[in-house]
């Protein structure tokens, strides 16, 4: 039964202690300490004080808890404060987990000073609520006596281990491994004590002036370590063993790149190293490669290459680096002066894996890229139109030079693509598309209806040294050209395609292509609807007109034969007069039928003249409700020597070429 009482009341005794402590501030005057941070029995060479409030709103226990986290914080500001070594300020951290859970329950809070020392020293000893102003108010402290007991002893082991890790550099050859780790153990131990001193030192400063034996020596200064140290990483380096010779093949796994670390001693003689982690990553260019590997009992560590993906330039670098940062290092244990010495002092080796052989896929990524990086937006939407030989006519490498760029733009760029619109009418004569904007053609303003920002435009020319391909990115709104780009395509790396179709002449197709104007009043469009202006046997094809203002006009037709046809008048749309506004398509779906691509096949010519005037009878006969010219350059002469004189005349053409259906 004593025992038992006794146990009672040693258990009792601070509970009632810490009731009566709250009854008294409750009911008394408000304690010294909240203003002053001063108490008696809690003396300064003792102890440091901290003081936190926080407000009531109903539950006392709550805010005893922030109060006390408050007072905790306070504690760990003041150490702060007073302590230069900025690392050390940081590592400073108040964990106060246990906090009350009524209102006579003690609260304690953990300090953290380095990275393995936590000190349990904090605790709230005292409370006073200001029923006025509804603030509980809390006094925390920290015993400098405890807590720098447990520092001391921590203070000693860092030194030892630093003593026990300095004497281990032998700086022979046969242990550099172990070195590195003897020298990444010192620099840590060193960069923990100096840190945790300089805590240390604050704290138990009004206990050192009482001579009590609590110095300690001072701070550890590293040059003898940093000597050693550099000395250790000036033998050591990383060589290239191979892989950089090979042929590079995109998304193909490739020979691996093989490095070895060697550390060569005063002597000159090399010794490989094992056990060292090698880091592998792209400076150029990029893919599917190990990012690691480990050096073997010959020092060489290797990088599988999986695989490379397309890249504007034609070379990629990969670089194998020693990361030296992690030996003889657990946990979240580091040192700052190791690392920078490592950062000063890197071990590297770089890969270059060169295209010997370029494809055609290389050379158009080049040209989208140099693009698409001058360009201020690369996430909008765009497509890709006409590619043209000479900027007038496409052949047969204008559709697949078209599909490649689509395909460069769609793995390489953020841009958004997609097909490239038309503006197609369902009636033979409709106002549904609405007024061309001025000046911008009738491709540009259906991309810019559907959101499209940039159109893609290109020419190609036949060169001595192979064919020049030019690319602009031309706004969908002003027309203006923003952007523009070239690359030149060695013969031997294209494919069999004509650069433009057999029957172009042009000695005799160039002045029908060509076009002349009288006066700037008349604004005639025409437009078909395969953008790229590439047919295949089989496809139907539309032709549409549109006029700024009433005019009269003539639609030619030159197919891939030589005939030359007018095929707007005709016997079912007699009246030439376009209305300005209206888009016309020809042949009118509702009365005339379609036109469907049939051989022969080549460059064919549509083009319009348009005046204020009506033009004269042409010379022809008819064949099936069309006129059949005979001599298309008779007819443009005619039809020039009465417009050109006028005031209103303008010629518009477009050139499109027909091919058999792919198989």
């Amino acid at each position: 039964m004593k025992n038992t009482q006794n146990g009672f009341c040693k258990k009792a005794r601070p509970v009632i202690a810490f009731v009566l402590f709250a009854a008294a501030a409750a009911f008394g005057q408000q304690p010294r300490w909240v203003t002053t941070k001063e108490d008696i029995r809690f003396p300064d060479e003792s102890y440091m004080i901290g003081v936190g409030a926080a407000p009531v709103s109903g539950n006392k226990s709550e805010a005893m808890r922030k109060s006390g986290d408050e007072a905790f914080s306070d504690i760990a500001k003041q150490l702060r404060a007073n302590i230069s070594d900025v690392s050390a300020s940081r590592t400073i951290e108040v964990s106060s987990g246990n906090g009350a859970s009524d209102i006579s329950s003690e609260v304690k809070a953990d300090l953290r000073v380095s990275t393995d020392l936590t000190l349990g020293g904090l605790k709230v000893v005292d409370s006073y609520y200001d029923r006025d102003n509804h603030i509980m108010y809390s006094l925390a402290i920290l015993d400098r006596s405890l807590v720098g007991s447990e520092m001391k002893d921590k203070l000693n082991a860092y030194h030892e281990d630093y003593e026990r890790f300095y004497s281990g550099i032998s700086g022979g050859s046969q242990g550099v491994v172990d070195d590195i780790a003897s020298i990444s153990g010192a620099y840590r131990a060193a960069s923990e004590y100096n840190s945790l001193l300089s805590i240390y030192n604050y704290i138990v400063a009004p206990l050192a002036s009482g001579g009590s034996g609590w110095s300690l020596p001072g701070s550890i200064a590293t040059a003898y370590l940093d000597g050693k140290a550099q000395s250790l990483l000036g033998g050591i380096s990383l060589r290239k063993v191979s892989g950089e010779e090979q042929e590079v093949k995109l998304n193909e796994v490739l020979k691996p790149l093989v490095v070895k670390a060697v550390y060569t001693d005063s002597g000159g003689a090399v010794h490989p190293l094992q056990g060292l982690q090698v880091r592998f990553t792209f400076i150029n260019g990029n893919g599917k490669i190990s990012p690691t590997a480990t050096t073997g009992d010959d020092g060489e560590a290797e990088c599988q290459v999986y695989a490379l993906s397309p890249y504007a330039s034609t070379f990629y670098t990969i670089a194998a680096r020693l990361d030296l940062s992690r030996i003889g290092v657990t946990g979240e244990k580091k040192s700052d002066g190791w690392e920078r010495l490592l950062e000063s002092h890197p071990i590297a080796a770089t890969f270059s894996l060169v295209k010997t052989k370029l494809t055609l896929d290389d050379k158009l990524r080049q040209l989208t890229a140099s693009l698409v990086g001058s360009l201020s937006g690369t996430s909008q939407k765009v497509c890709v139109s006409r590619i043209d030989y000479q900027g007038k006519i496409p052949g047969e490498l204008s559709e697949y030079l078209r599909q490649h760029i689509e395909s460069a733009l769609r793995q390489n760029t953020d841009l958004q693509l997609v097909a490239p619109p038309v503006l197609i009418q369902t009636r033979g004569v409709s106002d549904a598309a609405g007024p061309l904007a001025e000046g911008v053609s009738p491709e540009l303003t259906a991309a810019s209806r559907v959101g499209i920002g940039l159109v893609f435009t290109g020419s190609y020319w036949q060169r001595s040294d192979g064919t020049e391909l030019d690319l602009n990115a031309v706004d969908s709104r002003s027309g203006a050209i923003v952007a523009s780009s070239d690359v030149t395509i060695p013969g031997n790396i294209l494919p069999g395609a004509s650069l433009v179709p057999a029957n172009y002449q042009p000695a005799k197709d160039d002045p029908i292509i060509s076009n002349r104007n009288s006066g700037d009043s008349i604004k005639v469009n025409l437009w078909v609807n395969h953008p790229d202006g590439v047919y295949h046997d089989g496809d139907t094809m539309s032709i549409y007109l549109s006029a700024n203002k009433d005019v009269y006009a003539e639609l030619v037709y030159v197919d891939a034969s030589g005939q030359s046809l007018i095929i707007f008048p005709n016997t079912y749309e007699w009246n030439n007069r376009l209305r300005a506004g209206k888009v016309y398509a020809i042949p009118n779906p509702e009365t005339d039928g379609i036109l469907k691509v049939e051989p022969p096949f080549g460059r064919e010519i549509i083009k319009v003249y348009a005046s204020e005037t009506p033009f004269p009878i042409p010379n022809g006969r008819k064949v099936n409700g069309l006129v059949l010219l005979n001599s298309v350059e008779d007819f443009q002469s005619e039809t020039r020597g009465i417009g050109l004189v006028s005031k209103g005349y303008q010629e518009s053409s477009i050139v499109i070429s027909t091919f058999q259906s792919q198989k």
